[in-house]
């Protein structure tokens, strides 16, 4: 099993926002677990001089693991039981660059993804800017007109947003080497409401799918429609599914899934960087190997201008 980089970005177009101050939040909620049905999950982050570094574990519930041994071409499955509090876990390290607020994440098959990373990240910073709009409002006293308290929640219309590092090229030319684009589909992870009442189900919102049909006499005009696609992937928040349904120069109908399919930066061996977690805690999941790693890739790696 391989271990793959992904490239991220936290950004904002709202002046009255301190990306900085909003990750510095997150860092009190280091000790918060999030339960789920089927796992436990908590998010670490810690401040140093030029980045922020992170660490996700995600906790089973479940208690039997199945190790199986083959001898003379045949298998055998044995079940152990887990022991006390013992659980399996799976790990994300990621590092941030204090400068540019651009980071890479370490992501392998069934541990948390980026997406969902971005989500609880997402919430987090909501909840930072919600009670700094009430503080503000609050600061106006008890004369506050209900035009003052509308002109602070319209000074924090614009969030913070989550993205994924995607090479621009890379969509454009794999997208170009198709004859023909018939559609692209998209799924939205929320809805930004603007209207204070809506505000309360915002967090709970979720899966917008939009579908753009391309007309049949325009679908051979490839290369402007993947011009099109790589800005509209780039540039529009909250995509969690990207969908291209396309035909090759044999005719034949392909899929492009532009989530499951980014550039990755790196690639590692699972069993290679496990072997840096042995012995990982709370007070070291700073200074770990895989930390200095991520650091190196970032400052000298053969894309380290990504994170400039």
């Amino acid at each position: 099993m391989r271990i793959k980089g992904n490239g991220f970005s936290i950004s904002t177009t709202n002046p009255h926002i301190n990306l900085l101050e909003v990750i510095r939040n997150f860092t009190t909620s280091n000790t918060q677990i999030i339960h789920r049905t089927d796992y436990s999950r908590r998010i670490m982050i810690n401040e140093e001089q030029d980045y922020f570094t992170g660490l996700v574990l995600t906790f089973k519930n479940q208690r039997k693991n199945c190790l199986s041994k083959i001898e003379d071409g045949k298998f055998a499955i044995k079940v152990e039981d887990l022991q006390g509090e013992d659980k399996l876990v799976n790990f994300n390290f990621f590092c941030i660059n204090k400068s540019s607020l651009k980071g890479l994440y370490l992501y392998y098959r069934g541990s948390c993804s980026l997406n969902n990373l971005f989500s609880r990240l997402q919430s987090q910073s909501n909840r930072f800017i919600r009670r700094t709009i009430s503080a503000e409002k609050k600061a106006l006293g008890r004369n506050a007109t209900e035009v003052q308290k509308e002109a602070i929640d319209t000074k924090y219309i614009d969030r913070v947003n989550y993205n994924i590092l995607v090479d621009r090229n890379d969509i454009v030319t794999t997208l170009s080497a198709f004859s023909s684009i018939k559609c692209a589909g998209f799924r939205f992870d929320t809805i930004d409401f603007t209207s204070p009442e809506l505000r309360g189900v915002e967090q709970f919102t979720r899966n917008t799918e939009v579908t753009f049909n391309i007309d049949e006499n325009d679908r051979t005009n490839v290369r402007p429609i993947a011009d099109h696609i790589s800005q509209l992937f780039r540039n529009i928040q909250h995509i969690t599914k990207g969908r291209i349904e396309a035909i090759d120069h044999a005719g034949n109908e392909r899929i492009v899934d532009l989530i499951n399919s980014p550039s990755y930066f790196i690639e590692y061996e699972f069993d290679d960087m496990a072997e840096h977690v042995n012995g990982l805690t709370d007070d070291n999941f700073a200074t770990n190997p895989i930390i200095v790693i991520i650091k190196s890739e970032m400052e000298t790696g053969a894309k380290n201008h990504e994170f400039s």
